[in-house]
């Protein structure tokens, strides 16, 4: 996120800061994940525990008042303490993408079948809910669907 003013805007940031610019000053970056240095490291510490060599991680974000799917890691190792370890992916295995694939109701379904439409609730509420607001384990078939979406760019 850029910071304007002193205040964090929606124009997201996906590189490195460049010279002269400081963060928290020019812009907000979330720590993770690392999508330069393919690793997960500071967030969802029972997630990191969890996840196995050969495990894919989708991330998703909001964006502009939408939720997007921004990309996937897949973990090649863990280091570090067993307590608190770090989730290093695979950078021919993982990709990034740029705000390409929006989080709709029709694929909330497809990920999570028992998912039920409320429509009292904002979309990003129900998304959270039907999703997980930390995480969702996806069965294989899900898996499939969502890395063939983010590879091939369709909506």
């Amino acid at each position: 996120m850029r910071i304007k003013n002193g205040k964090r805007t929606d124009d997201p940031i996906r590189r490195p800061l460049k010279p002269g610019e400081m963060e928290g000053i020019h812009y907000y970056i979330k720590p993770d994940p690392d999508f330069f240095n393919f690793t997960y490291s500071r967030c969802h510490r029972r997630l990191r525990q969890q996840l196995q060599k050969d495990d894919i991680l989708f991330f998703r974000t909001l964006w502009r008042e939408k939720q997007y799917i921004i990309g996937y890691f897949t973990i090649k190792e863990k280091v570090g303490a067993p307590e608190d370890p770090i989730c290093v992916a695979d950078p021919k295995q993982s990709l990034l993408i740029h705000y390409e694939l929006e989080v709709t109701p029709g694929l909330v379904y497809r990920l999570n079948p028992h998912a039920q439409s409320n429509r009292s609730r904002h979309i990003n509420m129900w998304i959270n809910e039907r999703l997980g607001r930390d995480y969702l384990m996806l069965g294989p078939g899900a898996t499939t669907y969502l890395k063939y979406l983010i590879e091939t760019g369709i909506p």
